[in-house]
């Protein structure tokens, strides 16, 4: 029997209503369990029991960093174990911005006609080496980007506003705030065929498209194709950045002398006395200086953006056939 395993944001409202549908959606040909969490990083201890436990399917049921720290804790068991794992999404949180790369369900019974299509595609991962708040060395994966600037800036703004403005509106203020008060600091990037010394706006070590709540910051990264996209912001005025605004919703290219797009398997960024905060898919756990390398067809997941598996199709097609007669 297959087993399929919810890693469940402990914010998410509703819970006894939710675990009902998806009993009701996947019983009693699964073997469903719900692991909800409770705090910081919870979800990645979960995530790695339940890869210890044997699952078939793990699903990240919240947003960025749910789905971030599900993927960090199935990558800390050995490949062949993980390998046995494909990971879902149902994109429950505030930005969700790995989502929109991945293409993934809004709803239950979605979900479970991805499984049954097995639309399922290995993709890449980052691995980002950091400082960390003790000022030690870590490292950790990413499966959509690792920026410094004012992403990270507008998540630690963010953080210290009244929760009753709901997230949101805090991060829209917090936005604001980052473009007309942050100063920028200067950093040295060296990268494969490229570097970049100067201040910036934002840098951007990118696996997925999007950041910031729908923001295409990297319009050319793929998670498939073995490389990281780089997106060199620098110090535009918060006037000309709100002018790119138009292109970043609609993940296009920015014409502009003063932004850069390169690719590359390897990337370090080097700061200057100040330390520069790290933002990580939505956290900020550290420092520059930073290094990131590319981890090819890493881990497998769930996504509309994979094609269908053509058997499966034909399985789902005359099973609806025959429930509809």
């Amino acid at each position: 029997m297959n087993s399929i395993c919810f890693i469940v944001n402990s914010k998410k409202t509703k819970l006894n209503q939710f675990q009902q549908e998806v009993s009701s959606c996947f019983a009693p040909a699964f073997r469903v369990e719900f692991l909800v969490t409770n705090g910081h990083r919870s979800a990645e201890q979960l995530a790695l029991q339940a890869t210890n436990q044997g699952f078939r399917y793990i699903i990240a049921v919240g947003g960025d960093g749910t789905v971030s720290e599900v993927i960090n804790g199935i990558m800390l068991t050995p490949a062949e174990q993980r390998s046995r794992v494909i990971v879902g999404v149902l994109p429950w949180g505030t930005g969700n911005d790995f989502a929109r790369t991945l293409g993934v369900p809004s709803s239950i019974a979605q979900l479970k006609e991805q499984i049954e299509l097995h639309r399922v595609g290995l993709i890449d991962l980052g691995l980002v080496t950091y400082i960390d708040h003790d000022g030690h060395s870590a490292s950790r994966y990413f499966n959509n980007i690792a920026d410094v600037g004012i992403g990270p800036n507008t998540i630690i703004a963010a953080a210290k506003m009244s929760t009753w403005l709901g997230a949101t509106v805090a991060f829209s203020l917090a936005a604001i705030h980052s473009l007309l008060f942050i100063k920028p600091e200067p950093i040295y990037l060296e990268a494969e065929n490229t570097s970049y010394s100067g201040t910036i706006k934002c840098v951007c070590i990118a696996n997925g498209r999007y950041f910031g709540s729908g923001l295409g910051i990297a319009p050319q990264a793929s998670i498939t194709n073995g490389t990281l996209s780089i997106v060199v912001v620098e110090n535009v005025s918060a006037l000309l950045f709100l002018r790119f605004m138009r292109s970043l919703h609609a993940a296009k290219p920015i014409i502009h002398p003063k932004v850069h797009y390169h690719t590359a398997k390897e990337v370090t960024i080097a700061a200057g006395e100040k330390a520069i905060p790290l933002d990580v898919d939505g956290e900020v756990p550290g420092f520059a200086p930073v290094s990131a390398t590319v981890l090819p067809a890493s881990i497998a997941l769930l996504g509309d953006c994979f094609p269908a598996n053509e058997a499966a199709k034909e399985r789902l097609s005359a099973a609806m056939t025959r429930y509809s007669v």
